[in-house]
């Protein structure tokens, strides 16, 4: 089997994940290819985030897509217009490159694209679009019942239904950064908040900072003690929540980098998630992976605001 991994960091590892049990289970010699882009919202390699310990076995192979690292995607017309010819050339060789790269990659596979999803993957129903997902897993699943190569072009999770019982064991981030949550969490009893906000539209408007406080403020009535762990892509939710309840309940990470455009900025969000997946529960934002796996990741409850 041979998969695209590509979209956020934590869609990613729920693709792998599940690519890792396919092959496992319906391959008779396990071998999994990984072709790994480091893009503007995921600018980070594969052995930045996991030990060469993972998958270790079966035959794994990880390609690093892009030879020079991190691209931003630049639309080719509009660098024309304002003139810039050679971000356009540089942008229509990269295109060229990952298409040779995916032909390369692909030749003598049946190819599953999971980039066909209805329209209604992102308001807030989501059943055309599970079903959509059960269907393309039915696909997966009969080629692999007749031992046919695979390459699986996906964005996130494909198995239906998950098993996400063994993920925290067979996923295994660098010691690094779980030693670091380690020392954020500690031992202390705290909450989860994961509060999506920047580009993602659809958290933002149904899991609103209100509904958050609101949530926040129960816990407080349950227990005045209890503390939160936050974590967050807006600095300005952080500044606010942090104003209103203090920096004593609301605990952050402290030298926190922002956004997900270098390997620094995506260490940050890979502790954080860790952090979340060491609290008793978590409150998570509509429609977000990050807060999702770090329950799945940490055996822990989850109510998604909304």
């Amino acid at each position: 089997m041979v998969v695209r991994a590509y979209s956020g960091l934590m869609s990613r590892i729920r693709m792998i994940y599940d690519a890792y049990l396919t092959v496992k289970k319906y391959e008779k010699n396990p071998k999994l290819t990984i072709l790994w882009d480091s893009e503007s919202g995921c600018n980070i390699h594969y052995f930045d985030v996991f030990k060469e310990e993972q998958f270790t076995d079966i035959v794994l192979e990880v390609v690093e897509v892009d030879k020079e690292g991190y691209w931003e995607w630049k639309s080719i017309h509009k660098c024309i217009l304002q003139g810039k010819f050679l971000d356009a050339f540089a942008e229509i060789k990269h295109r060229i490159y990952l298409k040779e790269m995916y032909k390369l990659y692909s030749k003598g596979c049946e190819v599953i694209k999971y980039n066909d999803c209805p329209d209604t993957t992102w308001s807030s129903d989501f059943s055309i679009y599970n079903k959509w997902k059960e269907n393309k897993w039915k696909q997966i699943e009969q080629l692999c019942k007749e031992q046919k190569a695979i390459f699986v072009y996906c964005y996130e999770s494909f198995i239906v239904p998950r098993d996400t019982s063994g993920i925290s064991e067979i996923i295994k981030f660098k010691d690094e950064y779980i030693l670091a949550a380690d020392n954020i969490i500690g031992t202390t009893d705290m909450v989860g908040i994961h509060i999506r906000r920047t580009d993602h539209e659809l958290c933002k408007k149904i899991s609103t900072v209100e509904m958050f406080v609101k949530k926040m403020d129960n816990e407080i009535a349950e227990n005045n003690s209890i503390k939160f762990f936050l974590s967050t892509d807006d600095k300005e939710v952080e500044t606010e929540l942090i104003r209103q309840y203090g920096a004593e309940r609301i605990i952050v990470q402290s030298d926190k980098k922002w956004g997900r455009t270098s390997k620094e900025e995506m260490v940050s969000g890979i502790i954080d998630c860790l952090c979340l997946s060491k609290c008793k529960k978590i409150y998570g934002s509509f429609s977000s992976q990050f807060s999702g796996f770090a329950a799945e990741y940490g055996k822990i409850p989850i109510e998604i605001i909304k």
